[in-house]
């Protein structure tokens, strides 16, 4: 499903006001603030970094990239 640049536009402005307003992840609960905290957005709302790569990485190990094998030779 492909969004227009003005769709993307709008959501963007939309996270940066909520931002502004103090917005607070949606993991942990605290305040986000872009340069301690970092901000990733999702479908499923803000998050802090620490909280995204948690989920992230739980998301990997319960579908791995690549199987572990033994090369011979």
């Amino acid at each position: 499903m492909a969004i227009t640049a003005q769709d993307f536009l709008l959501r963007a402005e939309a996270a940066r006001g909520g931002l502004a307003n103090g917005s607070t992840c949606k993991g942990c609960g605290i305040v986000l603030q872009e340069t301690k905290t970092g901000c990733r957005w999702t479908s499923e709302g803000s998050f802090c970094s620490d909280c995204y790569f948690d989920r992230l990485g739980d998301a990997v190990e319960q579908h791995p990239i690549a199987t572990a094998s033994i090369r011979r030779g």
